[in-house]
C-alpha cells in the first residue's frame, strides 16, 4: 500500500490541509520579551521539502508541508515513545529507533535565553510504518524510495510513513529536526505539522580522499553522522592513490607496504565497521581504487605490475618522489590477476553495486617509457609510432566530442593513438572483471572522452568498448573542451556530476552559497566555483533520468583528520540541499535554517566551520 493511499485511510478528511498551509507563527515570551523561536516547526528543516521529481499534482493540498498552531507539542522523556511494529523484524529499525531517541533528549537550546513556553500539548508516541514486505535489514542501494509523509499533531499523535528503510530514516530525521529545545522543554513549536518530502536526484554524495592523508575511522564515522543529518546518501571513498595504498587486503598482504607507516592503514574490520555504520543511515559506500594511473603506490609490495617511469616523464609527488607517475602495467596478465582478486575481495565486504575504478590522467609518457609494454603494444597491433597531426580544428561547435584541443605531437611519441588504445584495453579488463562479479563499473570523466577515436586529439568519442552501463563521473570543466553531463547522458550513458561542486581544501570553509545556487541540469548557473560548467541544458526527459545526481569532492592533499569535517560542513550541506530539493531557494532564506543545522550537527558531535558569531 502506498503511503499515499494511507494517508487517504488514516486522514480521510483533510480539507483542513489547504486552509492552513505554510502558516507562520512566531512566539515570544510576554515574560521577557526575547524570541522563544525563529518560525514555525518547518523553520528548522534541512534540506527543504520536496516533491523529488514527480510532482502529486492528483493529491492535491496531501502533498504539501506545512505547519499550525500556537501551541507547542512537548515530548516528555518519560512519556514519549517513538514505535514501529516492523521492528520485531528488523534489527537495524530497532537500532534506528534508539538512535534517534537518543538524538532527541540529548539536544540542548540554540536560544542562550529562551523560555519554556508556558502551555503545551504532550506528544507522547510518533509510530514509523512500512509495508510488511518492505526489506528493512538490506544493503541501501541506488534508486531505494528515500520518499516519506510525516504527520504530528495533538490528537493524533505522529506517524512517519515511507515503503523503504532509507524513507523512514530520512522521514525521522525531519521528524527530529521539528524539535527544538526551549528552556527545559523539547517541544515542536507548532501544534499541526505535515511533511511531504523525496528527493530531486537518488545519487547525492560526497567523495573523500584517504590515501593524499589517512583520515581516522571516528572521523570518518563522524563524517557519515554529517551525512545523515543532511539526507546525503553515498559515501565515495578514494581509498588508494599515487602517494599511499592504506588498505590491508588479505588477497594481497604486500600492498600494504604502499602505506604511509603500518598504523595508518585500514583493515578488514575497520571497513566493514564503516560500511555498517553507514547501512544504518541509509548511506550507500562507493569504493573506488584509482588505476591504471595513480598507482605508484602498489609498486612497493607489487613491482611486477607497475611500470616504473623515470624521472624525467614523471608528475611531481610532494615529497619529491618521482614514482607518482607509475602506473599498472597492462602488458602482463599479473595485473589481471592481482584486480580480479582485489574486486573478489572488495565485493565481500562493500554490498553496493557501484564500483569505481578511476581511469583519470593516465600519462601516456609512462607507457612509452617501458620497452616492454612498447613490445605488448605490438603484439596487440596498436602503433607506437609518431602520429600525423591532426587536421586543423574549425569554429568550436559546443557539444561535438571531436571538437577540441589536439595532443602535442612534438618529442616522444607517447600521444598516439596506440596508447588510447592501450588505455582502452586496460580500462575493458578491469570493467569486465567487475561484471563478472556482479558490479557496475564507473569511473571519471577521461574514461568517456580520452581514450577513443581514431587520431591524437582529445576529447574523443568513447572507446568501442566502453559498454553504456558504465557510470560517468564528469569532473573536467566544459570549458577546457571536454564533454560534460549533456554530451554524457545524450550518448546513453549515466553520469554522477561533480562540476562545481568541488570542495577544495585551500578556500574559505564558509563558502556555502556557490554550493547552494547549482542545478546539475544545466549550465546558466553555478559558474564561479572550481570545475564551473561550460554549456548544456538538459531538457530531454529519458536524458534526464540518467543524470542519477552530483557529488561534493574533497581531495586530500591539504586535508588530513583534524579539519576534514570543518573543511566539508556546513558547505557539504548546502550541496545536500540542492540535490535533495532542487532549484528554488534563496540563501537568504536558507541561512537560518543553515545556522540551525549547523547546531544540530555540532550537538551530534559533527565538526562543523563556523558562519558568523554565536556560541553553538
Amino acid at each position: 500500500i502506498s503511503p499515499r493511499t494511507q494517508a487517504q485511510m488514516i486522514y480521510p478528511t483533510i480539507g483542513w490541509l489547504v486552509s492552513l498551509m505554510m502558516v507562520s507563527i512566531i512566539q515570544r515570551s510576554t515574560s521577557v520579551g526575547v524570541p522563544l523561536a525563529t518560525g514555525d516547526a518547518l523553520s528548522g528543516l534541512w534540506p527543504r521539502p520536496s516533491t523529488g521529481r514527480h510532482s502529486d499534482e492528483e493529491d492535491g493540498a496531501s502533498s504539501a508541508s506545512f505547519a499550525s498552531g500556537t501551541t507547542p507539542l512537548q515530548l516528555h522523556p518519560t512519556q514519549f515513545s517513538l514505535v514501529s511494529t516492523a521492528a520485531q523484524r528488523s534489527p537495524r529499525l530497532t537500532r534506528l529507533m534508539a538512535r534517534y531517541t537518543a538524538i532527541l533528549f540529548a539536544q540542548k537550546s540554540v536560544w542562550a535565553r529562551s523560555n519554556a513556553p508556558r502551555r503545551t500539548v504532550p506528544l507522547t508516541r510518533v509510530a514509523l510504518i512500512v509495508p510488511l514486505t518492505t526489506e528493512l535489514d538490506r544493503p541501501p542501494a541506488l534508486g531505494d524510495d528515500e520518499g516519506f509523509r510525516l504527520w504530528v499533531n495533538a490528537t493524533h499523535g505522529g506517524e512517519v510513513h515511507a515503503t523503504t528503510y532509507s524513507g523512514l530514516h530520512r522521514g525521522l530525521e525531519a521528524f527530529a529536526q521539528l524539535t527544538i529545545v526551549l528552556g527545559d522543554a523539547l517541544v515542536i513549536n507548532s501544534t499541526t505539522v505535515h511533511v511531504a518530502s523525496a528527493p530531486l536526484f537518488p545519487y547525492r554524495g560526497l567523495m573523500v580522499d584517504t590515501a593524499r592523508h589517512f583520515e581516522p575511522v571516528p572521523t570518518l564515522l563522524q563524517l557519515l553522522d554529517g551525512m545523515a543529518a543532511s539526507s546525503l546518501n553515498t559515501f565515495h571513498w578514494h581509498l588508494t592513490d599515487a602517494q599511499a595504498f592504506p588498505w590491508n587486503s588479505t588477497a594481497e598482504p604486500r600492498l600494504i607496504q604502499g602505506a604511509y607507516r603500518p598504523d595508518l592503514t585500514y583493515q578488514r574490520a575497520d571497513l566493514e565497521a564503516i560500511v555498517a555504520f553507514a547501512a544504518d543511515r541509509a548511506i550507500r559506500v562507493v569504493v573506488e581504487i584509482d588505476m591504471p594511473g595513480h598507482a605508484a603506490s602498489w609498486a612497493i609490495g607489487r613491482p611486477d605490475v607497475v611500470v616504473d617511469c623515470p624521472p624525467d616523464n614523471a608528475a611531481p609527488l610532494f615529497d619529491g618522489s618521482y614514482q607518482s607517475a607509475s602506473q599498472l602495467d597492462p602488458s602482463t596478465n599479473a595485473t589481471f590477476e592481482l584486480l580480479d582478486a582485489l574486486i573478489g575481495e572488495l565485493v565481500e565486504i562493500f554490498p553496493d553495486k557501484f564500483m569505481h575504478f578511476g581511469g583519470d590522467e593516465v600519462r601516456m609518457q609512462c607507457f612509452n617509457s617501458s620497452a616492454k609494454v612498447r613490445t605488448f603494444m605490438k603484439s596487440m597491433g596498436f602503433t607506437t609510432g609518431c602520429p600525423p597531426p591532426p587536421p586543423p580544428q574549425g569554429p568550436r561547435r559546443g557539444l561535438d566530442l571531436n571538437d577540441g584541443p589536439a595532443l602535442s605531437t612534438s618529442g616522444a611519441c607517447d600521444t598516439g593513438v596506440g596508447f588510447k588504445q592501450l588505455t582502452a584495453y586496460f580500462i575493458g579488463r578491469v570493467h569486465e572483471l567487475a561484471r563478472q562479479h556482479g558490479r557496475t563499473p564507473s569511473g571519471w570523466q577521461e574514461i568517456f572522452d580520452h581514450y577513443g577515436g581514431t587520431t591524437s586529439a582529445t576529447p574523443t568519442p568513447p572507446f568501442d568498448g566502453l559498454l553504456n552501463d558504465t557510470v560517468i563521473y564528469d569532473w573536467l570543466a566544459p570549458e577546457w573542451g571536454w564533454a560534460n553531463p549533456g554530451t554524457i547522458v545524450a550518448s546513453g550513458f549515466q553520469v554522477v556530476s561533480t562540476l562545481g561542486l568541488y570542495l577544495s581544501s585551500d578556500t574559505d570553509n564558509a563558502n556555502w552559497e556557490e554550493y547552494y545556487n547549482l542545478h546539475l541540469l544545466t549550465s546558466t548557473l553555478n559558474t564561479t566555483v572550481p570545475h564551473g560548467r561550460g554549456f548544456f541544458n538538459i531538457t530531454d526527459p529519458t536524458e534526464i533520468s540518467r543524470v542519477l545526481g552530483g557529488e561534493g569532492c574533497l581531495w586530500g592533499e591539504q586535508t588530513n583528520g583534524d579539519v576534514i569535517n570543518v573543511r566539508l560542513w556546513p558547505r557539504a550541506a548546502a550541496i545536500a540541499e540542492a540535490l535533495w530539493s532542487g532549484p528554488g531557494g534563496n540563501t537568504t532564506e536558507a541561512l537560518p535554517r543553515l545556522l540551525r543545522h549547523r547546531c544540530r550537527m555540532r550537538q551530534r558531535g559533527v565538526p562543523v566551520a563556523p558562519l558568523q558569531p554565536g556560541f553553538c
